[in-house]
């Protein structure tokens, strides 16, 4: 039988495998913020799918898709996505300012 290296315990390499649980489990709870730059498809769509659980700041460089997101207007052309910030609760917010938009944000 092979001898095992020094200072090797199951228990350490369970610890180091196994996430933090309760640091997950907060972050899920209670969200964090975060920056999504870009309101097109793509980036319009994450920041609303975050939004409904974190607190989520859009940086885009057009103003008027600026004013319509903060007036829960959708300014590109989806249903779905339109249906979302009309009527859902989410915590979003779009500016054109990047230090703003980048202060406190999750790294």
């Amino acid at each position: 039988m092979a001898a095992e290296p020094t200072g090797w315990s199951p228990v350490r390499v369970q610890k180091r495998i196994q996430p933090p649980r309760q640091s997950l489990l907060a972050w899920y709870h209670y969200g964090v913020r975060i920056t999504v730059v870009g309101a097109g498809y793509v980036g319009l769509s994450n920041a609303a799918l975050l939004a409904g659980r974190h607190d989520v700041t859009l940086l885009e460089i057009a103003p008027v898709k600026v004013e319509a997101i903060n007036q829960r207007r959708c300014p590109i052309i989806d249903e779905k996505l339109q249906d979302c910030l009309a009527h859902d609760e989410l915590r979003l917010q779009a500016t054109n300012d990047s230090a703003k938009a980048y202060r406190g944000s999750a790294r």
